[in-house]
């Protein structure tokens, strides 16, 4: 018998001080067997679902949009993870 979990992470960041803070999605698969012996793992990352921010206060002002803005790329990233656990 083997396990499988998944963790998904949402939020923004910005790769470093001059850049905007842009959407991600972090998708992390584990595949275990019944004593939780790791088969396989992957992880897939995706980027920019919306809008970019260059301000932090920007992005707290305009929350709403930012947080669909995630919402709406959540379920095609978690399709994509899902049929990337098929082809283990």
């Amino acid at each position: 018998m083997t396990w499988s979990r998944h963790r998904i992470k949402t939020g923004y960041g910005a790769q470093d001080v001059t850049s905007s803070f842009q959407s991600v999605i972090k998708v992390e698969t584990v595949l275990e067997d019944k004593n939780g012996q790791v088969l396989v793992a992957k992880d897939m990352e995706k980027r920019d679902f919306g809008e970019s921010y260059f301000l932090y206060s920007k992005l707290l002002e305009n929350n709403k949009p930012a947080v669909e803005a995630l919402r709406q790329g959540l379920l095609p990233m978690a399709n994509e993870a899902m049929l990337a656990l098929m082809t283990f």
